[in-house]
Parts: structure tokens; sequence; C-alpha cells
């Protein structure tokens, strides 16, 4: 009697513990909190984003101008030899030959060296403007208790979200605001 007793007794606190582990996956479950963004409208309406490009299309111009100027001074150097050539002797078109050559490499080099820089320094300003838009949306999902934030692409990363999930606006206000200052 006795150990029937126990056997209740261990499938009693069995069935209890199941219990118990169920209830809290359910009650675990339904505090999940998932949200969205929609990514392109976040970053593009972040005035961070439109101020960093805005600084780097100044400096951008500005190196541009300088390629543009040793462009126009090399067509310079080529015209004037074009408009010479007949009358030199052919050592000295050999000669300018040479040297127009020589600064048509030193252009080309300095161009591609500048085209390099500015795409360079187009990644390194837009991961800067994405690590301050991250970090912003990490303490915004915290501080209202999200547990997922997604965020949607141009590529369709989420082809679907019930519009009461999405945060865009709140979050795009509070970005903006923490960039003002305010």
């Amino acid at each position: 009697m006795k150990s029937k007793f126990l056997v209740c007794i261990v499938v009693l606190l069995a069935l209890l513990v199941v219990l118990a582990g169920v209830n809290i996956f359910y009650l675990k479950k339904d505090a999940l909190r998932v949200a969205y963004i929609r990514s392109p409208e976040l970053v593009e309406g972040y005035h961070g984003t439109i101020e960093a490009r805005s600084a780097f299309e100044k400096k951008k111009e500005a190196m541009l101008a300088n390629v543009d100027s040793m462009g126009m001074d090399f067509d310079r150097l080529r015209h004037q030899y074009v408009n010479s050539a007949a009358r030199m002797t052919p050592d000295k078109r050999m000669e300018q030959e040479k040297f127009l050559s020589q600064q048509q490499d030193q252009f080309l080099r300095y161009r591609d060296a500048i085209d390099q820089k500015i795409e360079e320094e187009d990644t390194q300003m837009m991961q800067e403007v994405l690590n301050q838009i991250n970090s912003y949306v990490e303490e915004y999902a915290v501080k209202e208790g999200y547990t997922y934030v997604l965020g949607t692409t141009s590529t369709g990363s989420i082809l679907f979200g019930d519009k009461a999930l999405d945060i865009t606006g709140p979050v795009l206000e509070g970005l903006n605001n923490r960039y003002k200052g305010k």
C-alpha cells in the first residue's frame, strides 16, 4: 500500500513538474515582443546620415576637382604635343611621347587612388552612421521590452509584417532627437 502511495506521489509530482514547465514555456512565449523597422527609411531619414553624406559629398567634390584639374593639365600637354609634333626632330618627338606616357600613367594612378579613397571613406562614413543607428535601436528595444527587432530591406528579408509591429516612426524620431541633442 505504501509503495502504491509513493508511486502515486511520484507520478503526481512528475505531472506537476511537467505542467509547471509547460506553463513557464507558454508564459515565456507570451512575453516575446517582436517589432520591425523599415531599415532603408530609418537610414535615409536619420539626420546623422543626411549630414554625414553632405559633408562627404563636399570632400568628394574637392578630391574630384583635383582629378579634373590634373586631367585638364594632361590634356593641355597632349594638345601642345599634337600641335608641335610635326616640327620636332624624331628624338625630340620620342622624348615628348615618353614624357606624355609617364604623365598619363601618373594621372591614371592618381585618379584610381582617389577613386579608391572615395570608396573607402564612403564605406567608413556609412559604417559610423550604421553604428549610431544600431546602438540606438538596441537601447530602444531594451527600454521598450522588445525581444526581437527585425529590419526590412529592399531585398525582402521580411515579406510581411503587421503595421502594428512597425516601430520605424518612433525609432526614427528618437534617433533624430538624440542626434539633435534633445
